[in-house]
């Protein structure tokens, strides 16, 4: 009751409330702070003599497709994937000739292969479950690339028909960009049917873009065949994937 009665009352003229994160003993800010919010949480110890020292493992699992992607958005899909993959013994990993084996179903074994068993994070995926997500985290990928090859070309197009056609494909692949980001976090939530329904929501915008280089005009050379093709190539494989699970499509 001390405690109450030693706070102010609130007065009409006072400034509007705010929310204020506590990032250390009586100091509070506006701005939520990831690293100080863990400083509170975590319990501490005294530094040991051994903690400065730069261990050499044998072997280490990069994420180059992580880090090669320019956004923070994609980088968080691509990073969570593999924290989540990870927290599982590779011991418990799919087996990669169940890999193998999964790819000679598709169209194009070869692609899988490259895409999947190459893929570090599929050393630690359990099952076709996690596989999935792979594949979509892949696809997603590949979106993204696409969107920021289409703002690096996009001045190249200066007559009517190009202007129309890589705007269509810049909205196209925002649409295909959001599908895809869901369809990533239905499937990290087991709801597969749904991630394979907004996954192929994401591939008919991609292949609009492509198919409008030939309408309403002269037909031209399409700037992102590429990434439509391995879009399109992805999305077999999760459809594949989707099926093996049980989901009926």
């Amino acid at each position: 009751m001390a405690c109450i009665n030693s706070v102010p009352a609130p007065e009409e003229d006072a400034a509007d409330d705010r929310r204020l994160w506590r990032q250390g003993e009586e100091n509070y800010s506006p701005n939520f702070s990831s690293k100080e919010t863990w400083e509170q949480l975590r319990t501490h110890h005294l530094m040991l003599n051994w903690s400065r020292v730069k261990l050499k493992p044998k072997k280490t699992h990069p994420t180059p497709l992580c880090l090669n992607v320019p956004t923070m958005k994609i980088n968080y899909i691509c990073l969570l994937t593999w924290f989540l993959l990870s927290a599982f013994s590779v011991t418990n990993a799919i087996p990669k000739s169940d890999i193998q084996n999964l790819c000679r179903e598709t169209t194009d074994a070869a692609f899988c292969v490259n895409q999947l068993d190459s893929d570090p994070r599929i050393e630690a995926a359990r099952d076709l479950g996690d596989v999935l997500v792979i594949a979509i985290t892949l696809s997603t990928i590949q979106v993204n690339d696409a969107k920021t090859h289409i703002n690096s070309v996009s001045r190249q197009y200066s007559g009517p028909n190009g202007r129309r056609r890589i705007s269509v494909c810049n909205k196209n692949y925002d649409i295909a960009l959001a599908r895809f980001r869901t369809a990533w976090e239905n499937a990290l939530k087991k709801s597969f049917a749904e991630a394979y329904r907004l996954a192929g929501v994401g591939q008919n915008a991609v292949t609009d873009c492509e198919n409008g280089w030939g309408r309403s005009g002269p037909r031209q050379q399409s700037p992102l065949t590429l990434y439509n093709t391995n879009v399109s190539k992805l999305y077999g494989i999760i459809r594949l994937l989707t099926q093996k699970l049980g989901i009926r499509i």
